[in-house]
């Protein structure tokens, strides 16, 4: 697997430019066609509107659509100096979790921001980035909202635990993990739990006939999983997390695994997550 299309969540948020700086970063670095789409949160007009009614609502959509545009041209100034082996940026008639999944398909890789609780973005509701990465069938690179990160995939840890969603998570991850430095598998388990943890040496094989190295470690820890994962990931001097990706949809309520939830909150280095 490799990354040949990325795609890059556009908005109006302070932390957009560092976001396309880092999806442009892994573009240049795989070889990969960049995607900047910018969602205008225009849906189709009703066929039923009055003219006063219609013209209201074409100002409005016609605000949305420039809004869009100059996004697109911001991020054209910014990646087209960069060497990329090709780029583009899309307007998309639509809100963002619409566009984005209607995208998806067609990108390897799909990079968007953390949510940011002080900061209200227009058209991005605060779980976003959760229901992309359970509905787009395509890893999620989520982004901080705060922090520079002047590498990504370099020092990776991996979280695993015995599960379809860590799995795909790994394997989604491995055209990064092939260029890291130093790759650290780490499983955490409860103390009562320890006597039947399973080992990882399957996961390290696995790695290994893909060309990879890994350290691999079973943390024994009272800690929550999410703190604990992010405690070691900043020992380590991480500056990218893998991990499977956990929750369901109940009607328009998202219910997450603890450690998704926490992880996903509190995070400071990027985290690739698959489900």
């Amino acid at each position: 697997m490799t990354y040949r299309s990325i795609l890059v969540h556009l908005d109006e948020s302070p932390r957009c430019a560092a976001r396309v700086a880092l999806a442009a970063m892994l573009a240049k670095t795989h070889g990969s066609h960049l995607l900047g789409l910018a969602p205008t949160g225009v849906a189709s007009l009703p066929a039923d509107l009055q003219p006063k009614q219609l013209a209201v609502a074409g100002a409005g959509r016609e605000q949305m659509l420039q809004r869009a545009a100059d996004l697109v041209s911001r991020f054209n100034a910014q990646v087209a100096p960069l060497g990329l082996v090709s780029h583009e940026g899309r307007v998309h008639d639509d809100d963002s979790l619409s566009a984005v999944l209607q995208h998806a398909g067609a990108a390897d890789l799909v990079v968007l921001g953390q949510n940011d609780p002080k900061h209200f973005t227009p058209l991005v509701s605060w779980d976003f980035p959760q229901q992309v990465f359970l509905h787009a069938g395509r890893p999620a690179l989520v982004v901080p909202y705060a922090g520079e990160f002047k590498t990504v995939g370099e020092q990776v840890v991996v979280a695993w635990h015995d599960s379809r969603e860590a799995a795909r998570a790994l394997a989604d991850a491995l055209p990064i993990l092939r260029r890291a430095q130093q790759v650290s598998v780490l499983g955490f388990v409860h103390p009562r739990d320890a006597d039947s943890a399973q080992p990882l040496d399957g996961v390290g094989t696995w790695l290994q006939r893909h060309g990879i190295q890994a350290h691999l470690k079973r943390e024994v820890t009272e800690l929550d999983v999410g703190n604990a994962l992010l405690s070691r990931a900043f020992d380590l001097g991480a500056d990218l997390i893998v991990m499977g990706g956990y929750g369901h949809t109940r009607m328009t309520e998202l219910v997450m695994g603890g450690v998704t939830r926490s992880v996903l909150a509190q995070m400071t280095v990027p985290v690739l997550i698959s489900h």
